[in-house]
């Protein structure tokens, strides 16, 4: 779910999303990758926030997510380009070599 609002230093693009620990163990905080698409399902953009860019105060990001919980993320992006109709975002991790290993299906 997003929302475009207008203020004097340019237009706000803000991502409400909710996620979950649906495996049967501990998991940290994921990365998540976002990309802009334009109307021809296109990336225009894209980058990887860490846990400390999307959760809100009240969480801390070094902790774990315990299995069945769920929390929000909430992403914000300053002046996105005209050209940008959509996104989709990826739930990632960070494999031992720095490689990131993310989810195959988009989440909207």
């Amino acid at each position: 779910k997003g929302s475009m609002q207008s203020s004097d230093e340019g237009e706000q693009l803000t991502i409400y999303s909710r996620l979950g620990n649906k495996s049967d163990s501990l998991l940290p905080y994921p990365l998540i990758g976002i990309s802009l698409t334009d109307r021809f399902e296109e990336t225009i953009g894209s980058r990887v926030l860490d846990p400390a860019d999307y959760l809100p105060i009240d969480l801390d990001p070094r902790k774990l997510v315990a299995s069945g919980n769920t929390f929000n993320a909430v992403i914000s992006i300053q002046s996105p380009s005209e050209d940008a109709t959509g996104f989709k975002l990826h739930v990632c991790y960070r494999l031992s070599n720095g490689l990131l290993r993310c989810a195959i299906e988009d989440f909207k």
